[in-house]
């Protein structure tokens, strides 16, 4: 029995039930492990020839103007040169595709997208396109989380926990903030909030962040000055400030879209544009170039002028959602940062020179333009303010960032009617997932939760003897097999009823086929134990049956599923929603 408890197999099924917080937790501290230790790989795999080409990570501003030009074109080249050598399908990487696999494919994510976007990701920010490392990041997280959940047979329930458990390590690894990775995993990719969720994921995220610490020495992504507003007479200044950027957010949400919609032309096309929007961009203005920590640093410090501002806002925010748009496997959260810190910047500037009250400083409502761009563009306003929070380690920031998100997500989501970019681009490509309460609760269980294990199994055709003690077994069902394939569940109780018919045969010699009697029957279907529980009624749905059987780990039938039994649970979430 206790060598039982330890079995892989006990662990796969406990990991099907909801109360499964034990296994659920060393899942998270595997995938934190395996999604740090890959960000720390592609950190490195960015910075040590961008530290040998600029003698800094982000120093582009010091290349002379052909360079800056030559760069990103040479950038989407060798991008396209990599695309070119895998099959179509394998070109799929980023934000939209770890969502996509989510909702559709139970979080299985395939490891030869993962290599296309570790090369292509890094390609892109080495070149110095207007590119994040976050996207790129998620999805290695996400994918070397569930390639471990895949590794392991782990049921998809578990493995839907697990993605999320890959992405908020690769937000905590990047911005060391874990507490906005765990609340950005569950606020824009598993879209619910649960202690069976936020347990794995919050030990993911710790771990990721402790990996990062022992690499990186705790190094944080930008350098924060000590931020505070002055009086309650600057919130009108704050309120303008979450107007204007969910104005912006707006904009870049709104014109990600119309360049998706140019998927029509040429691959080569496409990204030749980009790389050459880039690249003029780069000329004009270089703090474009490249993920930009260092010019948000530089605007947090006060350290860039009005105009300056004023054009990276325009010139980031143009060339950064023309190459999203338009495929660049790259990321995008880190230039909607760099787009809300510059905006918000130059924000602060005006303020001060109309305001005949002093105000906060430039680098304050950098830091405000900041949480409200990534909230409002993302709808992601708890994981956008905790961010504000971790990187300031101040908690006057609180009240201000509350009232800039709040106002920047209105004008984004209502005035604009623009939501979610990620989700946006989703829902272009055709894909409308079901994120009802219900169809949430039924993927959060697995078959082998509510699965009837002892369903005895009979031949299609038994002696009156043999059909008497399977009535004795007192199982609801039989699970009827003709040359070794399940056909059919007969109601033991029609069975019964039917042998104590004056008609029912006696004779021991005399076969009676189960196949033919007056039943209740219900038509099979196969299903995996790795399913869930909203897998498991797509497919009653999609054939029409009314029951399936349940092939364990080995290929052998482990159980059967009613649409009763699944009726009855979902009564049971209904009444618990």
């Amino acid at each position: 029995m206790l060598k039982d408890v330890f079995s892989l197999n006990y662990f796969r099924g406990r990991l099907a039930h909801l109360e499964a917080l034990p296994q659920l937790a060393l899942l998270g501290l595997a995938a934190g492990l395996a999604a740090g230790s890959l960000m720390v790989l592609f950190r490195l795999a960015i910075e040590v020839p961008l530290v040998w080409l600029l003698g800094d990570a982000e120093n582009f501003e010091q290349l002379p103007a052909s360079l800056r030009f030559i760069g990103p074109l040479l950038g989407v080249c060798l991008i396209l040169l990599c695309l070119y050598l895998v099959a179509p399908e394998r070109r799929r990487v980023g934000v939209v595709y770890v969502l996509e696999r989510l909702n559709f494919h139970q979080g299985y994510l395939h490891g030869r997208n993962a290599i296309v976007q570790f090369f292509s990701g890094a390609l892109a920010i080495i070149s110095g396109l207007p590119a994040g490392r976050e996207g790129p990041a998620i999805h290695l997280g996400a994918a070397v989380s569930s390639l471990l959940g895949q590794r392991l047979q782990a049921p998809n329930n578990s493995i839907r926990i697990l993605v999320g458990c890959g992405v908020a390590a690769a937000i905590s690894a990047s911005f060391n903030t874990p507490l906005a990775g765990v609340l950005f995993a569950m606020e824009v990719v598993l879209l619910e909030y649960s202690i069976n969720g936020f347990l794995p994921v919050m030990v993911a995220s710790v771990t990721a962040a402790l990996i990062n610490h022992a690499v990186f020495s705790g190094e944080i992504a930008f350098i924060v000055p000590e931020l505070q507003y002055r009086s309650l007479y600057e919130i009108p200044f704050i309120m303008l400030l979450g107007f204007v950027l969910g104005t912006l957010a707006a904009a870049f949400n709104k014109l990600v879209l119309l360049t998706h919609r140019l998927q029509h032309w040429p691959l080569s096309v496409r990204f030749l544009s980009a790389g050459l929007m880039a690249a003029l961009g780069a000329v004009a203005v270089p703090e474009i170039m490249g993920i930009g920590y260092d010019s948000i640093s530089s605007i947090l410090q006060g350290q860039m002028l009005l105009p300056t501002l004023l054009l990276l806002t325009l010139v980031k925010l143009a060339c950064t959602a023309w190459c999203f748009g338009i495929g660049i496997p790259m990321g995008c959260i880190g230039p909607i940062l760099l787009i809300g810190a510059s905006a918000g910047g130059a924000l602060g500037i005006l303020g001060g020179l109309i305001s005949p009250q002093p105000i906060g400083d430039m680098g304050f409502y950098a830091m405000l333009g900041m949480g409200a761009m990534m909230s409002a563009a993302l709808q992601a306003p708890l994981a956008a303010l905790t961010a504000l929070l971790e990187l300031t380690h101040n908690s006057n920031i609180i009240f201000p960032g509350m009232l800039a998100i709040v106002v920047a997500n209105l004008t984004c989501s209502y005035v604009f009617k623009q939501k979610s970019v990620f989700w946006s681009l989703l829902a272009e490509q055709g894909h409308l997932p079901n994120q009802s309460p219900l169809a949430q609760a039924l993927s959060r269980e697995g078959v082998a939760a509510v699965m009837q294990r002892n369903t005895p199994r009979s031949s299609h055709k038994v002696t009156p003897a043999e059909a008497q003690a399977l009535i004795e077994l007192n199982a609801p069902w039989l699970l009827i097999m003709r040359e070794g394939t399940p056909v059919s569940l007969l109601a033991t109780s029609d069975l019964r009823r039917f042998l104590l018919a004056e008609h029912a045969p006696t004779q021991e010699h005399q076969e009676i086929s189960l196949l033919a009697i007056p039943a209740q029957r219900k038509d099979l279907q196969p299903i995996a134990i790795q399913a869930t529980l909203k897998e498991a009624l797509d497919r009653l749905n999609q054939s029409g049956s009314e029951a399936l059987y349940v092939r364990g780990w080995s290929g052998s039938i482990v159980g059967t599923l009613t649409y009763d039994d699944l009726r009855n649970y979902m009564n049971q979430q209904q009444n618990l929603l």
